[in-house]
């Protein structure tokens, strides 16, 4: 946890809230690591298996029944190995131009993996103009290619970049398919029976409030919002409207995560991790 996220930094009380956070996580990593299997580490081009984590107690009939069961899922995990680093561009990244991913591209993909491995989710804050649009696809095309992900993936975009994200995910990743849905009145039934047919749904904030009906009944494995900043009134319809729909993770991308105040902040981390950070006052 950065500390220099905190006001006043000198202030004790601050000094244990942060600590009393970073305890919280690292429970939840704990618990996610005991109920998830350890999964084989394997870099790109080169093996590497990690070991399973070791108890240190006497183990209950229903904790050894777990074990089994996790066991299990390990070998099948050994038998499926799939990359969970890469140190080069991903073979399923194939821009029709044979344009490849930078170095520092590869390694937001890689943090993307690590929190989905930990059944964390994020916010992807690098600087405008450095490529999260190419990251967030990437990561979703991972999950697709590699996982073998079926359940469908929502982006919900401002409308003036609607275009240029249904391009990217064309240009990047063309093993997915993906819907525009954004429509009139006239055009919306006809939208809304195509959902669930596709890889990923491109969306916009006001179809989020229009269609929450048929958006929300989806089972979504991942929703990615760009310029997230939009959604920090936690009271406003549109940040309401995010918060009922149903997934797996959530992927937040903003350049600005923290712009004028640290209650803007709260309110993503809320979003996020709401058992965690849910007192903005001692935030």
């Amino acid at each position: 946890m950065n500390r220099s996220l905190t006001t006043g930094v000198s202030s004790t009380d601050n000094l244990q809230y942060v600590d009393t956070i970073y305890e919280k996580i690292l429970k939840k990593f704990a618990k996610t690591q005991n109920q998830v299997s350890p999964s084989p580490t394997k870099v790109h081009g080169n093996a590497n298996t990690s070991s399973p984590i070791k108890r240190q107690h006497r183990m209950t009939e229903e904790e050894e029944d777990t074990a089994l069961a996790l066991s299990t899922r390990t070998d099948e995990a050994k038998e499926q190995s799939y990359p969970v680093r890469f140190t080069e561009n991903p073979a399923y990244i194939k821009h029709k131009e044979n344009f490849n991913m930078r170095p520092y591209q590869i390694e937001a993909l890689n943090w993307l993996i690590n929190l989905y491995d930990n059944n964390v989710s994020g916010i992807l804050a690098d600087e405008m103009g450095l490529g999260k649009t190419l990251e967030s696809l990437s990561f979703l095309g991972y999950l697709n290619y590699y996982r073998n992900i079926k359940e469908p993936f929502l982006i919900i975009v401002p409308k003036s970049t609607l275009s240029n994200w249904y391009r990217e995910v064309n240009n990047w990743i063309p093993h997915m398919s993906a819907l525009l849905f954004h429509g009139g009145k006239d055009d919306r039934p006809a939208l809304v029976a195509k959902l669930g047919t596709t890889d990923i749904v491109i969306t916009t904030y006001e179809m989020i409030l229009i269609e929450k009906a048929a958006l929300q009944k989806i089972s979504w494995h991942a929703v990615v919002i760009d310029e997230a900043h939009r959604i920090k009134n936690e009271r406003s319809q549109l940040s309401l409207g995010v918060r009922m729909l149903k997934s797996k993770i959530r992927l937040l991308l903003t350049g600005t995560p923290l712009q004028n105040n640290l209650r803007e902040l709260w309110e993503l981390l809320n979003f996020l991790v709401p058992d965690i950070f849910d007192n903005a006052e001692e935030f």
